[in-house]
């Protein structure tokens, strides 16, 4: 059972590393921030959550901090991190953000960290669009756009 464990936890350190590496899409600068491709994967019909993800890179000399975000269909948003704890996969909300170190990069992934939208309104269908925002601690907020997507 514990090899089970191991192994999934290795397959989605994998899924991370490769998704990072051979991500492409749309991006945003916010002061030393650089946001990359936000995205969200299709979900049923009458889902009431989803997730947002993307790869927020640091140039700056400071760690900033992510603190809160919005989404155009869902009510709420927090963010959220999903790790291995005793054997079994949990997911928190991070009341305090999430750090972006100075020089360093944090991905935003299935199975990872990633956005938690609550209360959806209506579920966007494969290939849509919808706005969003994200505020930082020191940079401020920005306007984003997910694409609603296949898991990569």
């Amino acid at each position: 059972m514990q090899r089970l464990h191991r192994r999934a936890a290795l397959m989605a350190a994998l899924w991370v590393l490769a998704a990072a590496g051979s991500a492409q899409g749309h991006e945003y600068k916010l002061g030393s921030l650089v946001i990359h491709h936000p995205w969200s994967a299709p979900v049923a019909a009458n889902a009431e959550v989803a997730a947002g993800y993307m790869e927020i890179i640091n140039t700056g000399q400071s760690d900033d901090r992510l603190v809160a975000a919005t989404a155009d269909i869902s009510t709420a948003c927090q963010i959220h991190e999903m790790k291995m704890a005793g054997g079994v996969m949990t997911m928190n909300e991070m009341a305090d953000g999430l750090v972006i170190p100075a020089g360093g990069r944090v991905v935003l992934a299935p199975g990872g960290y990633h956005i938690m939208l609550m209360g959806v309104k209506k579920p966007p269908p494969l290939k849509a669009k919808f706005g969003g925002t994200l505020t930082f601690a020191r940079a401020g907020t920005v306007d984003i756009t997910y694409f609603v997507q296949e898991s990569r």
